[in-house]
Order: C-alpha cells, then sequence, then structure tokens
C-alpha cells in the first residue's frame, strides 16, 4: 500500500486527496513524488462513540467552491449548465432516460465524439448504475440507514495505491498537471469534511469499522484500479473520467427533477458530486479522453470495466442473498 502514514483506513473511492489525515485542514503542496501521493487518500478515523440514540445533524457541510447548493440547485451563468426542460416540483426523483448519443455534448461529449462512443458502447451498464436501487432510494430520501452505512463504509474501505500520482505524472502538459493536483486538493478539503462528519454523526466506531468486511465488488474493484496503476496515460485517464462522470450523472437525476433531498447525509453526498465545480471537472476530464484516447485502444476496455464496477459496488450495498 503506498500510503503509510499513519493507521486510519483507506479511505473515498471519490476522494481524490492526498493521504495525510490533516490534509483537509492544512493542505500541502501537491507533489507527484510523495510516498502518499494516491489517488485514494486515507480516511479519518471513525469515532468510537456509544451514543447511537443521540439526534442526526440537521444540517450538512456543503462543498467549498462548488457552487451547488443554490435553491433548486439553479446555476445561471454559470457553465456548463444541464439543458434544462419544464420541471414539475416533486419529492420523487424520476429514472434517468435511456441514454443517447449526444446526451453529454454540453459537457463536451458531443455526438461521435470519443468519450461519446465509449458512453454508447456502455449504455446497459450505465443504465442500471445511475438508476439502481441505492441511487434512487438516496435521492427519494427512502434510503435505510444501515444500507447508507454499508454503502460508505465500503467507500472508505476502497482505495487505489499510486494512480493519482501516476496519472499527473504522466499528464502530456503542465496546466494538465496543476488542474488534476488542484482537483485533488479540493476533493481532500471536502470529501474528508463529508467523511469525518458522516462517521462522527452515524456513530462509526473503529470496531465496526474494522469488522466489515470488502464486499465482493469492493475487492474487485479495488485489484482491478491496482492494476491499472503502471499502464498508460490514455487508460488511466479514461478512468478516473470515467468514475466521475457517472457519478456527475446519477446526481443528475435530482437537479432535473429539482429535488433537494431532506437528509443531510444524502443532500451531502449529492452536493460532493453535483454543482459546477465538479461539472467543470468531468467537462476538462471528457475533454482530455477526446484528445489522447482512442475507440479502438484498450482504454475502451477500462471505461466497460469500470461502468460495470461501478454498478456493482451500488448493488453489494444491500444484504446478497
Amino acid at each position: 500500500m503506498a500510503c503509510t502514514s499513519g493507521s486510519s483506513p483507506p479511505a473515498g473511492r471519490h476522494c481524490k486527496a492526498l493521504c495525510s489525515p490533516s490534509a483537509a485542514s492544512s493542505p500541502e503542496p501537491y507533489s507527484a513524488e510523495r510516498s502518499c501521493g494516491s489517488y485514494r487518500r486515507r480516511s479519518p478515523k471513525p469515532v468510537c462513540s456509544t451514543a447511537s440514540n443521540q439526534a442526526r445533524p440537521t444540517s450538512w457541510p456543503e462543498p467549498r467552491n462548488s457552487q451547488s447548493n443554490n435553491k433548486h440547485r439553479k446555476h445561471a451563468g454559470r457553465p456548463p449548465a444541464y439543458p434544462r426542460k419544464e420541471k414539475i416540483m416533486t419529492n420523487h426523483v424520476p429514472e434517468a432516460t435511456k441514454p443517447a448519443s449526444g446526451d453529454y455534448a454540453w459537457l463536451g461529449a458531443e455526438a461521435g465524439s470519443v468519450a461519446d462512443l465509449m458512453y454508447m458502447l456502455n449504455t446497459e451498464d450505465w443504465y442500471d448504475a445511475i438508476n439502481s436501487r441505492f441511487v434512487s432510494e438516496l435521492l427519494d430520501d427512502t434510503l435505510p440507514e444501515s444500507i447508507l452505512k454499508a454503502y460508505l463504509i465500503q467507500d472508505f474501505k476502497f482505495y487505489n495505491n499510486g494512480m493519482m500520482a501516476r496519472l499527473i505524472k504522466l499528464a502530456p502538459r503542465q496546466e494538465t498537471k496543476d488542474m488534476l493536483a488542484a482537483q485533488s486538493q479540493w476533493f481532500a478539503d471536502n470529501e474528508a469534511t463529508y467523511f469525518e462528519h458522516f462517521l462522527e454523526a452515524y456513530h462509526v466506531s473503529q470496531e465496526e469499522y474494522d469488522a466489515t468486511e470488502p464486499t465482493p465488488a469492493n475487492k474487485e474493484y479495488g485489484a482491478y484500479l491496482d492494476s491499472l496503476s503502471d499502464k498508460s496515460w490514455p487508460e488511466l485517464i479514461t478512468a478516473i473520467c470515467c468514475m466521475e462522470w457517472l457519478y456527475l450523472a446519477w446526481a443528475k437525476r435530482t437537479v432535473d427533477a429539482d429535488v433537494i433531498q431532506q437528509v443531510p447525509a444524502h443532500k451531502g453526498w449529492v452536493d460532493l458530486h453535483e454543482g459546477a465545480h465538479f461539472r467543470k471537472w468531468v467537462g476538462d476530464l471528457i475533454s482530455l479522453v477526446n484528445e489522447y484516447c482512442s475507440i479502438d485502444g484498450p482504454e475502451a476496455e477500462v471505461f466497460r470495466t469500470i461502468v460495470h464496477l461501478e454498478r456493482r459496488f451500488f448493488d453489494d450495498s444491500y444484504p446478497q442473498e
């Protein structure tokens, strides 16, 4: 494991961060050569507490600079904006529509582009992932607390050694290196806050965390990302693009429905993966895929595998018969 500082468990599937637990409060200059410059950051230690009957918080830390928390999450004047349709206010978030070429042209995945072609080759798993039971129940505020805890504990246990450091090292331009490093720090600052708040609010003890075994999907996903750590720039940028794009896609469902979650932990998780900042991040990744990747290269298989594993990760949040 590349990350060796401290004894906290590795964490945060979508925490593009540095390993040090202090990174969120005292950001350090990024260095791709740091021994703990890992794609997956170590999480803060779970909070040991027996006060399980304490009230859940009625508010949640909001992502900094995301501009995602305006009323109904509207983003006038903050491109790229979602294509808008007339909406009916409801507490239910409908399923996303079936994928079609050009769905994400507003993010740079124009019809016929490399990113769009990869997307269209994986529509079944993509559709199932963003409309999964877990996502739908989270967006509808009907997700059982036990399932939310199971999912996030698995998320905290998920890591990939050295992927982000290698991605930055291989980036072909300095501006790309800087963009990736800045986003890594953004996730450290914002996801770390969410994780810490969740662990405290839901009284996840060290014993509970340690006793939770990784699910089969978690183990397979981690092993697959480990296998990518020495691959090419096109394969690595495709992997991270697919991860982030798919998360934006499921969060977009609640934006399209103009529904804001009332459970703070649900809203907090959505806000981390939706907003002007996150849309720009995904758009930048799509642009890099279009520039450097090929539908005929090995990166196309990377995209397919990531979509499949994301769907399985959601499904494994529930007890398996």
